[in-house]
């Protein structure tokens, strides 16, 4: 998406006509099947466009399935876990990387 005028960020100023907005969507296949699909949006300033979904609070991920189910917050943990659906109890607790100050 094109920005329609002119407007400052706080890491800088985005121009009229430059990107400011972009989407993609990637497919993850494995056996010539399907088994994972993303839809990234990214944009910068406050205008979003109308026909793309907007997510409810800056990040929105979930997982579509069966059943569905929310996405975990421990890349670590899920790493670590064994293949098949596991639940919350059977995971390590997420641990930020760096604290928060």
């Amino acid at each position: 998406m094109l920005a329609e005028e002119d407007f400052d960020i706080l890491c800088g100023h985005v121009k009229k006509d430059t990107v400011c907005a972009q989407r993609y969507h990637c497919h993850g296949v494995a056996d010539s099947n399907v088994v994972i699909e993303i839809d990234a949006l990214w944009n910068v300033g406050d205008k979003y466009p109308e026909h793309w979904p907007e997510p409810l609070d800056g990040w929105m991920v979930s997982i579509e399935g069966s059943p569905s189910m929310q996405a975990v917050n421990s890349i670590k943990s899920v790493c670590a876990a064994p293949s098949g659906i596991v639940a919350t109890h059977e995971l390590l607790p997420a641990i930020p990387y760096k604290p928060f100050r």
